[in-house]
């Protein structure tokens, strides 16, 4: 359930993507867990003035629902997402209202990646601060990026390199295991050991820039009110009469 007392308080939902010490509660700003099916809905009825979506729960449990979100814009809350499900459900419903923000984001939005997976982990529970066990595909795209950048390695063996990182399930695709795996290629060496001393956060950086923009005293402007009919289906009633 969504914390109480959260009215006129903006609200983020954050876990392994956002630093411990950048999810600190401060006045007018009160962090969550990773968002879960309903937990925008609950939110938006509880009175939030905005929703700051960076991580949220898939595959073991229901992940926030689209219409949640269209709920909140068409009350008028503004909905931000980025680094990992925000940058998700911020590209599936821009056309609505809500804003994207982050690399990771401008990724999706450009065709650069496609896949959900790209920002899959596995974290620790809420009692471990959600520490990231993982790492995330787009956190090897963005050091790979970063070598390139650097004339440590060629885009060939940037390419292989991904390659390699996107055989390795989200599950099991820690950065040790990724870097033992580049370093037993012939020709990887050199990049294996570059990437171990200047690896790229890329989804800690995107949630950092969600973070900042809501603690700012005003938000960014969509630009324009959200123009969309709310059509309350039978599933949307059920929902809002028994919460499933």
């Amino acid at each position: 359930m969504t914390a109480p007392g959260l009215k006129d308080v903006r609200v983020i939902f954050a876990g392994p993507s956002a630093p411990p010490d950048l999810r600190r509660d401060e006045p007018g700003l009160r962090f969550l867990p990773p968002v879960r099916f309903g937990d925008v809905a609950r939110a938006t009825d509880a009175g939030v003035s905005a929703i700051g979506i960076i991580d949220g729960v898939f595959e073991s449990e229901r992940s926030v629902w689209h219409r949640e979100i269209l709920f909140a814009l068409k009350r008028g809350v503004p909905v931000f997402g980025a680094a990992s499900m925000g940058a998700l459900r911020a590209l599936e419903t821009e056309a609505f209202g809500m804003q994207g923000l982050g690399t990771v984001f401008d990724w999706y939005r450009q065709g650069a990646i496609e896949d959900d997976e790209e920002v899959a982990v596995r974290h620790a529970p809420a009692e471990l601060n959600y520490r990231p066990l993982t790492e995330a595909t787009v956190n090897v795209r963005a050091g790979l990026l970063a070598a390139l950048a650097a004339g440590t390695a060629t885009a060939a063996e940037a390419d292989r390199a991904l390659r390699i990182a996107q055989t390795i399930h989200y599950k099991d695709r820690s950065r040790r295991a990724l870097l033992t795996r580049l370093e037993a290629e012939a020709g990887l060496e050199a990049l294996a050991q570059w990437l171990a001393n200047n690896w790229v956060d890329r989804k800690g950086q995107d949630a950092a820039l969600l973070i900042g923009v809501f603690r700012q005293a005003a938000l960014p402007s969509p630009g324009k009110a959200p123009n969309f009919q709310f059509r309350e289906t039978v599933h949307w009633r059920r929902f809002r009469h028994t919460g499933a």
